[in-house]
């Protein structure tokens, strides 16, 4: 099977990018290396249930097509690098509504990067996530929201196959679910997708 998006944003992150993400951040390099896989699971979960309506799934693409279409992969670092969290923190109220919050404690707590901090990491690659999310999209001939809204949901039910300790943001990002979440350990995820990354 290849690889999901998920996986494919880890792996182009590598060190580079989770040293710039920690430097944004002021957190220590092995938590952000977590912090960093939970931030793209979750984002890539609420793109995908903003998707999972018509309005939501056209809105999203032509976002894609507007500001994100010739995103570099391989520039991901220094995309990083450029980018201002405080500039980019508007784009986590589009994606996760009035989880925002919840996201942010909760990814917080369970990474040790605490809320503030998971605040600016989900800041630092929002811009990374719908930069990969576009060039995916692009290169897959995705032209209407539907299109969108089906492939991106069949990446999200990958991810969430070869990674069955993510199962907790369906939870997390349901809009019928108000408290709080278990949440795993993420070691086995980031393990195989940054460690030793270049």
């Amino acid at each position: 099977m290849a690889d999901s998006l998920f996986e494919d944003i880890l792996g182009m992150l590598g060190q580079k990018g989770v040293d710039e993400v920690a430097r944004k951040a002021g957190t220590d390099t092995q938590q952000t290396q977590a912090a960093s896989a939970a931030a793209v699971a979750a984002l890539l979960k609420g793109l995908a249930n903003n998707a999972g309506s018509q309005q939501g799934a056209a809105d999203l693409l032509e976002a894609l097509k507007r500001d994100h279409w010739n995103f570099d992969a391989h520039q991901a670092p220094a995309q990083i690098q450029k980018s201002d969290p405080s500039l980019t923190a508007n784009i986590l109220g589009h994606i996760f509504g009035k989880k925002q919050e919840k996201v942010e404690r909760q990814l917080g707590k369970a990474t040790g990067v605490g809320q503030g901090n998971m605040g600016k990491i989900l800041a630092s690659l929002a811009p990374v996530v719908l930069g990969m999310l576009a060039n995916r999209s692009k290169q897959g001939n995705v032209q209407s929201g539907p299109d969108l809204s089906k492939w991106i949901g069949q990446q999200t039910t990958q991810m969430k196959e070869s990674h069955k300790d993510l199962g907790f943001l369906e939870s997390m990002l349901a809009s019928d679910h108000d408290g709080d979440v278990e949440i795993g350990d993420f070691a086995g995820v980031i393990g195989k997708f940054m460690g030793g990354s270049n």
